[in-house]
Order: structure tokens, then sequence, then C-alpha cells
């Protein structure tokens, strides 16, 4: 009798797994131009699991956030979310991040001395592990708010 309880248990429990997940795939960005410092702020919030899946996609071997230093997750995001002037990749600086159970927030600071002129962002965070995934940018460099979209079909965009 006993073990009938187990069985039934076990499955609520893989009934019930999915809705533990989430059911949408997006990121949100925010830029915000640092006129004074001629820098470029950045905040990537993504969900710490797709994040986990993405890097152990890209490297060939598991990654878990928990046991890992911030250098895999710098690269990753060095990788996907690449802001350019005209043809030059700018350089990111790794600042550092912040992580909750659910959701990781990455913060990055690009120097940008010659001003924001031309200034693009190729964002392709998620993009080899989901079809839907949906990558929004909240832009602040000329005092004000702009929300861009960005997914497969647009990863690169102005953000003047």
């Amino acid at each position: 009798m006993n073990w009938k309880r187990w069985v039934l248990l076990g499955a609520v429990l893989l009934a019930t797994a999915p809705a533990l997940a989430h059911k949408y795939h997006a990121s949100l960005t925010t830029v915000e131009w640092n006129a004074e410092s001629k820098a470029l702020e950045v905040v990537v919030r993504v969900f710490a699991d797709d994040l986990e899946a993405a890097i152990t996609k890209s490297r060939g071997t598991p990654f878990q956030l928990e046991s890992a230093d911030e250098t895999a997750v710098a690269a990753y995001l060095a990788e996907h979310v690449v802001f350019r002037i005209g043809d030059t990749r700018l350089k990111p600086n790794w600042v550092g991040m912040e992580m909750d159970v659910r959701q990781l927030w990455a913060y990055i600071e690009i120097p940008v001395p010659q001003g924001i002129e031309g200034l693009a962002l190729h964002h392709s965070v998620f993009f080899d592990l989901f079809g839907d995934q949906i990558n929004t940018v909240n832009v602040n460099v000329t005092g004000t708010v702009k929300s861009l979209v960005f997914d497969r079909n647009r990863p690169r965009q102005s953000l003047l």
C-alpha cells in the first residue's frame, strides 16, 4: 500500500514539473550612455537555467552557475551582446554579476571615448537554443528611453 503512494506522488511531480519551468524565452537588457565617463553602462538580465544551457551547449561540457567563476558568463555575453560603431567592435569590460534562484543580472561597461555616433548592437543571446527567443533592449543614450526587440530575424539594430 505504501508503494502506491510513492508512485502517485512521483506521477504528480512529473506532471507538474513543466509548470515549474518558464514558458517564454526572453531577456531584458538596459543600455545607458554615461556622457561624463564616455562609457555605455549595460545590464543584461537572463533566466539562469537558459544561460546554463547555452554555455553548456557552446562549451560541450556541463556548466552550472553555482560552481563556476564568472569568466564563462562574461565570454558568452561578449560573444552574443556585441556593440559596434561602424565596423569597429567595441571592447566590453566585465563589471560583475548577481543571481537569484531564477535570474542572473550581468553588468558590463563599454568605453566609447570617440562618442556614440553610429552605435549599433548585435544581440543574439539564446538564439541558438530557442526559436522564439526575444531580447528586449531599453536604450537611453539621448535622454529618452526607447525599446528595441531583437529576434532571429532582426539580431542587429542601430541604437540611435
